[in-house]
């Protein structure tokens, strides 16, 4: 393996420039240009498109499109309505839970390649971004647990007309921005 693989980071520029050459020769092809994905499509075309470049030798990896509040507002209300159609909310917590438990395994399948692809855009070694990434299967696996168990802890009434429990439900959508450095973690 590279030093990228091995350590968080060469020894020297010759190193360097080896390292990163090794590392983008391994990476799966990325796409030249990735635009939005709402409602289960790619739209692309028709937005300014943004220069995803390497920290370590400013090559260019790919073009994102940038998002716009209209965008958001599109986005928003496709998700909007795919939440009010019940396609996730109408799902009981099973059906749920495994959709967030297939998603777990299809990350667990290609976590190599995010971590590759997550160094080459970030600049943050191989080796770290591999450990970090290992973390996004576990948190989805801890939720789909939660969504079957539906267990909640609350303190009884203090008198026998009321009854208190806990119900866990979907609550909506929400747009997020993400940082450069971690863009898959969040």
């Amino acid at each position: 393996g590279s030093r990228l693989e091995s350590g968080c980071g060469p020894r020297s520029v010759a190193d360097s420039r080896l390292a990163a050459k090794q590392t983008a020769d391994s990476l799966l092809p990325m796409k030249p240009t990735y635009g939005h994905y709402i409602d289960g499509a790619e739209v692309v075309g028709g937005h300014e498109m943004l220069e995803v470049r390497s920290p370590f030798d400013q090559s260019l990896v790919t073009t994102v499109a940038a998002a716009k509040a209209a965008d958001v507002d599109v986005a928003v209300t496709a998700a909007a309505a795919a939440f009010a159609d019940g396609r996730w909310s109408g799902l009981q917590p099973r059906q749920r839970a495994r959709v967030l438990l297939k998603t777990a395994q299809l990350l667990t399948d290609e976590i190599g390649w995010l971590a590759e692809a997550e160094s080459r855009q970030t600049g943050r070694c191989v080796r770290e971004m591999r450990a970090q990434l290992a973390r996004l299967p576990e948190w989805l696996e801890h939720f789909a647990a939660l969504a079957q168990g539906m267990e909640g802890q609350v303190p009884p009434f203090s008198d026998a007309k009321h009854l208190n429990y806990v119900r866990r439900v979907p609550l909506g959508v929400c747009a997020l921005i993400t940082p450069w450095n971690h863009p898959l973690l969040i």
